[in-house]
């Protein structure tokens, strides 16, 4: 596995969600920040049906989502659900979540892309 947010990474995440299937209506860009000593940040866009990751800041996500390396190692790792994280505070989510909500298959769909984002 390379490291986050490199552009090996950014390509093994990619090939992950090739198979999701997203209404062509939806567009949404969801930004993942790891906080710490080494900060990395990447986004993932869903626009006309399409997923493309991507290193960096977006300037403008309809979601951020914002946790420390440990966190999101341990949901990477499967020690931690990305749910408990959020309910126990470790994981910040902001932005429009509403965005997301256009369908349950859409939201399916989202959550196994953030869990191949994580």
């Amino acid at each position: 596995m390379g490291t986050v947010a490199s552009a090996e990474w950014i390509a093994q995440r990619q090939r992950k969600v090739a198979d999701l299937e997203f209404s062509p209506e939806l567009s949404v860009t969801i930004e993942q920040r790891v906080t710490g000593d080494n900060e990395d940040v990447w986004h993932v866009e869903i626009d006309a049906g399409q997923v493309t990751f991507r290193s960096g800041p977006h300037p403008n996500p309809t979601l951020t989502l914002t946790g420390s390396r440990p966190t999101i190692e341990a949901i990477r790792s499967g020690r931690q659900s990305a749910q408990r994280a959020f309910l126990d505070g470790e994981l910040k989510v902001g932005g429009d979540i509403s965005a997301l909500l256009d369908s349950h298959v859409q939201l399916e769909n989202v959550a196994a892309l953030l869990a191949a984002a994580i």
